[in-house]
């Protein structure tokens, strides 16, 4: 009898032993996890475009099968809005988006990038949003992510006339409108 109460203090004790350790290793990988996030956060903000450099160009193919190249819109404005069907942020700034296209059409090209989706999601989801602006594909997130070195939608980049970033804003919400339209009159 005494040797099983021993057993089952032992037990308990290799059991809390191995739940200590468990503990232990679950906080040592969060905080490994929230410091290499950390570190790719800032690494991507420090390597950011900035206000003043040339957009970098690209061509894109649209939602319509066709193609989107930066550069062959010169000579306007240009509103570039990352964005993804599955965000609940880009989801709340896409009115405003559309109201943009509808009453800045002559004034400046307003194109919206889909991140890391395929075209049929995109026209699906933007057939019941009532969509109709032009949107380009980034299917592979490497617009976004490389080139326009951002790690986070809604990702909104204002361009002049020239082709020089004039303007970005990560998740400006429902005033998007106000903002981006007093972005371009500028």
């Amino acid at each position: 009898m005494k040797a099983k109460r021993k057993w089952d203090r032992e037990l308990a004790l290799l059991i809390g032993a191995i739940a200590l350790m468990l503990v232990l290793l679950y906080i040592g990988v969060e905080a490994i996890l929230t410091h290499s996030e950390d570190i790719i956060r800032e690494d991507i903000q420090n390597q950011a475009l900035q206000i003043g450099e040339e957009a970098p160009d690209f061509t894109v193919k649209t939602v319509e099968d066709g193609l989107f190249t930066l550069s062959e819109n010169r000579g306007k404005p240009v509103i570039l809005h990352f964005w993804a069907t599955w965000s609940e942020e880009c989801e709340v700034e896409l009115p405003s988006i559309q109201r943009l296209y509808e009453e800045w059409a002559d004034a400046a090209v307003i194109v919206g990038i889909s991140y890391w989706e395929e075209a049929r999601v995109v026209q699906n989801y933007m057939r019941e949003q009532n969509l109709t602006y032009p949107v380009g594909l980034d299917e592979e997130g490497s617009l976004m992510g490389l080139q326009y070195k951002s790690n986070s939608i809604p990702y909104t980049v204002v361009i002049d006339a020239s082709g020089v970033i004039t303007h970005s804003f990560h998740e400006i919400g429902e005033g998007a409108y106000d903002v981006l339209s007093g972005a371009l009159g500028e």
